[in-house]
Order: structure tokens, then C-alpha cells, then sequence
């Protein structure tokens, strides 16, 4: 790229400026890239760690719009609904946001999703920003969401292989977000868990349905990093957390609602100054550390009456969630990296149970216009 710059004639007016920025951009596009400079961070970039807390936010908000997709086309909206309680009872939607509001507990989403439905429903898809609080509500009742969409006795049905992937998919992604976010409470042994449950979510996710950046970088990125952090200094990757600095960010936010424009930033750091050092050292005593005790994995997880993927076991002592047919399947699929035979077969049928729905529902959608 100097080389081509120092070919062309030195620019003298605006317009010439102009006509040698356009012939930059121009074979910057014929070499197939997008950089014009050597990156500064070049030399150094392989001391960057991955920030777990934004890849958790992304993988669940991905999983989250692969689910919210197949409940829209299985809820079949008509075209004159206007609010979510005119849809019957029995309706994909409306059991979808029966779990968000009664299990999850999930309220700002929940209205997001009704405020989206009677305003943006018809001109934009849904689209909703993932925090720290949604990711520890989807990692202790996702399996919730799955069950509001699996009909009862139909869970060895092939309509019912999309949402119990999903649901193998949140497991292995809530077991490594459990061990991707320690700190100090690591272990080696903990390393091999980490890899296998990364690895898994990454080819669930390619095999069944689509990855992305986010998806590649809790798979790959995540363990690697966890890894050389364990070696290199003793602790994990979540040492390497935006999650604390994101809390600051919005306690600086409520401070400067509270101030004028003129004088905003001498406002925020005082108040700063004084909730953090002042009044501190008025009172040292009084701040106390206190260890936090949240965990990704829910407890009930590890007792006697619920399976590792939060539900309760049936009377056979087993879940019939992960020990049905189609489960061990997936499982056996995510281990191999490729999909099974027996899979194939119940792909196809999967596939070809979504063509009759979306007929269905393009035949539905000309009646309502026709009429």
C-alpha cells in the first residue's frame, strides 16, 4: 500500500485529495482487504485474551434467536393480531413468554418482546442486547423454554429434534461459561471439562444450526486462552472480565443523570471521588469484601431429584429430556463432530415437517389477503 501511494502524483487542491482517496479505497478493494495501514497492535496481539462476560451475552443471544425463530413459525401469527393475549393459550408465543415471565423472571425481555410485538412486529425482527443479568437467568432455567415448546408425548417425534438440540447446545454453553468465568477457583483438571464442553456447544451449533464469530470464539478462543492464563499466571480467564468495569460504567451513568450539561464530568468524578474514597476512609470498617457466591450452575442441578440439565427426573430416575432418543443422538453427534446416520434420517424428516409448515403458512397468508 506505500508503495502504491508513493506511485501517485502529490495532490494540490481538494479535488485531486479527493481523486487519490478514491483510488486508495479502489485497490484496497482489488487486493480483497480492508486494512489501508499496518496494524499498531500487531506485535503484541498475541498477549489479547478474548472477554468471556461479551462472548457469553453473544453465544446466549444467538441461542436465544434461534429459538425465538422457530416459535414465531410455529405460533402462525395471523396477520391482524395486534397483541400477544389475543393469540389462544396454547400457542407457541404465548408459551414462550409464560416461561420468560413465571420461571426465568425475565421481565425487562419479557416486555421488550411485547413492546416489539405491538409496534416493530411487521417492520424489523426482534432484537434484544444480552447483560450479565440474562445470562445467569438463561443458565439456570433455559430448559424451561425448551419444554414450554415440546408437546407432551411428543418428545421423540422428529418436530421435536430442533428445540432439544437448543437445548444440549444451552447445556454445554452453561458448563462452559461456568468455567471460563473463575478466577482463582480453577483447577488443571478443570482445563480438559472446559475444551470438551467448548467443543461440543461449537459443533452442535455448526452441525444443527448456524455459527458465528461469537460461537467460533467460545469454542476455540475461549479454552486456548483459559489455558495459557492457567499456565502462564495461575488463574482463569475470568480474570480478564469486562463484567466489573461495565458495573462502573453504569453507577457513572446514574451520576451524571443527575448533573447539568456545562458541568457533567466535574459532577460524575466528585461524586465518584466521594462514594469510593471519601467515604471510606471516614469509615473503613464499615465496606466490608464479601465473596460472591453466584454460580452459573443452578444447585439443584447437583441433588438427587434433578438431571444436570436443571429438571426434574421422572419416575424411571432419568430425564426424559436427556434420555430420550433423539437427546442421545445429538450427544453422540456433538462428540463425533459429524452427524450419524440415524441423525440423517431424523433431519430429513425435520426438514421436510418445516416445508409443510412454511406451505402451510404462505397458503394461510394469501387466504387472509384474498379476503
Amino acid at each position: 500500500m506505500t508503495l502504491f501511494k508513493a506511485k501517485q502524483a502529490r495532490p494540490t487542491n481538494a479535488a485531486q485529495e479527493q481523486t487519490l482517496r478514491t483510488k486508495v479505497c479502489n485497490h484496497i478493494a482489488s487486493l480483497k482487504s480492508r486494512q489501508e495501514f499496518e496494524p499498531i497492535l500487531g506485535p503484541v496481539i498475541q498477549n489479547a485474551k478474548c472477554d468471556n462476560l461479551h462472548v457469553g451475552n453473544n453465544c446466549w443471544g444467538h441461542w436465544h434467536k434461534l429459538l425465538f425463530t422457530h416459535v414465531l413459525a410455529k405460533a402462525k401469527i395471523p396477520t391482524s393480531a395486534k397483541s400477544v393475549f389475543q393469540l389462544p393459550e396454547d400457542n407457541s408465543l404465548r408459551k414462550h413468554l409464560k416461561a420468560f415471565r413465571f420461571k426465568l423472571k425475565c421481565k425487562k425481555m419479557y416486555n421488550k418482546i411485547l413492546k416489539w410485538f405491538k409496534e416493530k412486529r411487521k417492520s424489523s425482527p426482534f432484537e434484544f442486547r444480552f447483560t450479565g443479568e440474562e445470562i445467569k437467568k438463561f443458565c439456570d432455567g433455559f430448559m424451561y423454554l425448551v419444554e414450554a415448546q415440546i408437546e407432551e408425548g411428543h418428545i421423540d417425534q422428529a418436530k421435536s429434534f430442533f428445540v432439544l438440540s437448543l437445548g444440549r447446545m444451552g447445556l454445554h454453553l452453561r458448563d462452559s461459561l461456568s468455567l471460563a468465568n473463575r478466577v482463582s477457583n480453577i483447577s488443571s483438571s478443570d482445563l480438559p471439562k472446559l475444551q470438551q464442553n467448548c467443543r461440543q456447544y461449537f459443533n452442535l451449533t455448526s452441525l444443527f444450526h448456524s455459527a458465528n464469530l461469537s460461537v467460533w470464539a467460545m469454542g476455540y478462543c475461549v479454552p486456548f486462552h483459559t489455558k495459557q492464563l492457567f499456565e502462564d499466571l495461575g488463574v482463569g480467564l475470568g480474570i480478564n472480565s469486562m463484567q466489573g468495569r461495565e458495573s462502573k460504567h453504569q453507577q457513572l451513568a446514574s451520576f451524571a443523570s443527575f448533573s447539568l450539561v456545562k458541568h457533567r464530568w466535574v459532577k460524575v468524578f466528585r461524586h465518584e471521588h466521594m462514594s469510593n474514597i471519601w467515604v471510606r476512609q471516614q469509615n473503613p470498617f464499615h465496606d466490608t469484601y464479601k465473596k460472591c457466591k453466584d454460580t452459573y450452575v443452578p444447585k439443584r442441578c447437583s441433588t438427587a431429584g434433578y438431571c444436570s440439565c436443571g429438571m426434574p427426573l421422572s419416575t424411571a430416575s432419568a430425564c426424559m429430556y436427556c434420555s430420550c432418543e433423539i437427546s442421545k443422538e445429538i450427544i453422540a453427534c456433538g462428540s463425533a463432530g459429524k452427524l450419524t446416520l440415524k441423525m440423517k434420517t431424523t433431519d430429513q424428516q425435520y426438514i421436510y415437517s418445516r416445508i409443510q409448515m412454511s406451505i402451510a403458512s404462505l397458503t394461510r397468508r394469501e387466504n387472509l389477503q384474498g379476503e
